[in-house]
């Protein structure tokens, strides 16, 4: 007899649980290990940057740096992405380095914009800032 109590129960619980699940109860997230996910193709056509990076060409950018960027040492953030940074940076008003690093962890057409996929590490707010600083006399990245 018990056991059949305790078999009734975890059943009414189940299904007790699926049926707040259809009636708009809470959802629980559940993390796939693979995913078959592209973020070009999650990106509307209509988007600014989606436009913006089928228009805009900066290979001029890599010839204009070639002096400022170093060959050796640390690598640095690419020069076209470190441009299309601080142009987000002036097209969304995003004065603060910080800021601007936590606006392209959270969109995805900005880390489509900039080249990265959802796996790839955003430059952190010090890259940026250092690139700035290092910068900021030459007038490469005025804008």
């Amino acid at each position: 007899m018990q056991d059949d109590r305790s078999i009734s129960k975890s059943e009414d619980l189940m299904r007790s649980s699926r049926d707040r699940t259809r009636m708009g109860g809470p959802a629980k997230y559940t993390p796939k290990l693979f995913v078959n996910f592209r973020l070009d193709q999650q990106i509307p056509a209509d988007n600014f940057y989606k436009i913006l990076k089928q228009v805009l060409d900066l290979k001029f950018i890599y010839e204009d740096t070639k002096d400022v960027y170093s060959h050796t040492g640390r690598p640095g953030i690419d020069p076209v992405v470190f441009f299309k940074i601080l142009l987000v940076g002036y097209l969304e008003n995003v004065c603060s380095d910080r800021a601007l690093e936590r606006l392209f962890q959270l969109r995805l057409d900005l880390l489509y914009f900039i080249d990265h996929d959802i796996g790839d590490k955003v430059p952190d707010h010090s890259m940026i800032y250092e690139r700035n600083i290092s910068r900021s006399g030459s007038g490469l990245y005025d804008l």
